[in-house]
């Protein structure tokens, strides 16, 4: 939790501004980061039409 609101207050870096990746953001304030491999594309949720998806896809697993 402390390391999302440390992420959150930080302002956009200028190399994530221009590579549009917010993950440097947290790599350029001295954060790690981890990642992990997956079998499957994850769901992007950026606009409202994906949000909408989104909240079906879950719907449809409860």
């Amino acid at each position: 939790r402390a390391a999302l609101e440390r992420f959150v207050s930080l302002p956009p870096s200028p190399l994530e501004i221009r590579e549009r990746l917010e993950q440097l953001r947290a790599l350029e304030a001295g954060m790690r980061i981890h990642v992990g491999l997956v079998d499957t594309v994850p769901l992007g949720v950026d606009t409202p039409a994906e949000l909408a998806r989104a909240r079906e896809l879950l719907q449809s697993r409860r």
